[in-house]
Parts: structure tokens; C-alpha cells; sequence
């Protein structure tokens, strides 16, 4: 909707625009408001890409509307991260940054790139030029973008498993040898990943519990069963005991208190879910983890599973630990 929104203004040349005609456009989705949309238009105001008129409901274009048309950013959808532009010095491509920086960049700006200052003589989608500047005061520093919580997507994980315990691969696309090795492996994972077992190795001060459940989920998991201060990642979680894991309850809507104190804005987002007001990011966030079956499926396995010792050789390619 904000996109949608963005998009209308700019249709209408970035005349101010009431924001009844943009509610009729969203009237199949009774989510959608008034008061939301109202709601996302004083975000994106907030923002410097629209602006309210001073006493009509009506919102206009701002800067940063502009600046998506010029560089062609009103059109998609995609994660911020995902759309690049190069750095060119002279006729040598020096690398590449996140096509959203170029909403902070313009003709003057200082940035920091490869260890050094540069001085932007020229900034658009097909490339941003520069020159060597030797004043480091005010440069910008280039936002990079990576995935943050819930790195992995718990349906890629929980084919991962699938196959771990005994799902049929196909391996007719490699050579002999890698046939063999993979073979092999599976044989071993297996007896590791039978479905009522959930594999711990023992630590020094505690117990790596292999759970393929995603780095989101392992941590509500770890919250609800009392360790405030979670050390997880995609696979697994570290735990100070050996955990029951019969005692957690399947029902996502069990969870959604500490879900929603795990919200921080994503920087995988796009350009427009990063300029929804944080209230609703927040909604999207839970949601998202209330309408997940592929979660809710983690949940049973566990479950259903009993935590058991394993040598760590058996899955010292995993964990990467000998």
C-alpha cells in the first residue's frame, strides 16, 4: 500500500492527492483503512517523500518521491539489499553499493568506499561517479544490508532436515565420487536425525541443541523456557541444561508476547516496508510468525522428540567444530 500510495502521487505529477481516492483503491482489503492508510502517508511525510497539504486531507510529492523517480526505485518491490548500482572512478569500476544509498547521495556528497573518501561529481541509477577527496570531515558512510533475524526460512530449513533424516535425494546431476560422498553422509545423518531425537553435544558450560528450527524460533524457544539471553543460530541453540523439549506448547499464539520483543526493523525490507510507521512493521512482524505452518510444524517435531548425546564427529561438518 505504501508503494501503491508513493505511486499514485506520483501518477498525478505529485498534485496533492486525497487520501479518500487512494482508501476506494484499497476498499477490497478491509485492513486497509482510512486511519491506516492516513497512518502510512504521515510516515512516508515524516520521511521527506510526501507532504500534507496545509488544510485538505490531501497528500503531495516531497524530495524523496522525486528521488525514487529519477532513479528508478518507485517501480519494484525488491529488498533494499538486493538492487546495486557500480562506483565508477574515471573509467574504472571501482565496486558496487546497495541502489538505495542513492536516495542520501547526490553532486557533492563525501562518501567513505574501499578504505577511502570520494566526492560524488555525478549520481544515477546507471552508476555514481567520483573522485578522490582527501577531507574526511561529514563523509557519509555507505548503509550495507544484510538479512538479520530469521536468516534462513524455516521451509528451507525444514527440507534440509527432510533429507537429513532419510528423505530420497536425487544425486543423478553429480559425478560418481560426489554420488558417493553424499551417500554416505546420509547414512550417517539419518540415525543422527531420526524424528524423535532432537542431537545435543556437550559443551563445557552447557549443551548445543541441533533443532533446525531457524534462528527466530530458536529464540522464542529459548525465551519461553527461561533463558533471557539466547545463544542460537539457524540450527541450533545453546542452552546452560539439557532441554525438555515436550514442555513447549505448538500454538503460535502461545508466543506472541515474546515475539513481538524480538521486533527490530528488518534491513532485508524494501524500500516501502521501511517506510511503513514502526506500528505496523511491528503487526507484519507477528503475523508473520502466527500465519507460519512451516514454524508451527518445527514445533510439533520437537515436541514429539527427546534430546540425546551425539559424538561430535557425527556432526562436526555442521557445527564446524572437531
Amino acid at each position: 500500500m505504501t508503494q501503491q500510495a508513493i505511486s499514485i502521487i506520483a501518477t498525478n505529477k505529485g498534485a496533492y492527492t486525497r487520501v479518500k481516492d487512494m482508501v476506494s483503491i484499497a476498499s477490497k482489503h478491509r485492513h486497509l483503512t482510512e486511519q491506516v492508510i492516513d497512518d502510512i502517508l504521515s510516515s512516508t511525510s515524516a520521511a521527506g517523500f510526501t507532504q500534507p497539504h496545509g488544510f485538505k486531507h490531501r497528500y503531495g510529492a516531497d524530495e524523496g518521491l522525486y528521488s525514487l523517480l529519477d532513479y528508478r526505485l518507485i517501480y519494484g518491490n525488491m529488498p533494499i539489499g538486493s538492487q546495486e548500482v557500480v562506483i565508477n572512478h574515471g573509467k574504472k569500476e571501482i565496486g558496487h553499493i546497495p541502489a538505495a544509498n542513492l536516495l542520501k547521495i547526490e553532486y557533492g556528497t563525501i562518501i567513505r568506499f574501499a578504505g577511502k573518501c570520494w566526492r560524488v561529481v555525478k549520481a544515477e541509477k546507471d552508476g555514481i561517479h567520483v573522485e578522490p577527496y582527501y577531507n574526511t570531515e561529514d563523509a557519509m558512510d555507505i548503509k550495507y544490508y544484510c538479512k538479520g533475524i530469521n536468516a534462513t526460512d524455516i521451509l528451507v530449513l525444514n527440507r534440509i532436515y527432510e533429507y537429513l533424516t532419510g528423505r530420497s535425494v536425487n544425486t543423478s546431476l553429480f559425478g560418481k565420487t560426489i554420488r558417493h560422498l553424499i551417500s554416505q553422509a546420509l547414512k550417517v545423518s539419518s540415525k543422527v536425525f531420526a524424528n524423535d531425537m532432537v542431537p545435543i553435544i556437550p559443551r563445557k558450560d552447557g549443551f548445543y541443541h541441533i533443532t533446525f528450527a531457524g534462528d527466530l524460533c530458536n529464540r522464542v524457544m529459548s525465551m519461553s523456557i527461561g533463558i533471557s539471553e539466547p545463544k542460537v543460530n539457524d540450527i541450533g541453540i545453546f542452552a546452560p541444561w539439557i532441554i525438555d523439549f515436550s514442555e513447549l506448547n505448538s500454538n503460535l499464539n502461545a508466543y506472541e508476547s515474546i515475539v513481538d520483543s524480538l521486533f527490530v526493523p528488518s534491513p532485508s525490507q524494501t524500500i516501502f516496508q521501511s517506510l511503513l510507521p514502526e506500528s505496523l512493521q511491528r503487526k507484519e512482524f507477528i503475523e508473520e510468525w502466527l500465519c507460519n505452518s512451516e514454524t508451527e510444524k518445527v514445533l510439533e517435531r520437537l515436541i514429539k522428540s527427546t534430546a540425546r548425546e551425539i559424538p561430535i564427529e557425527y556432526v562436526s561438518w555442521l557445527v564446524n567444530e572437531r
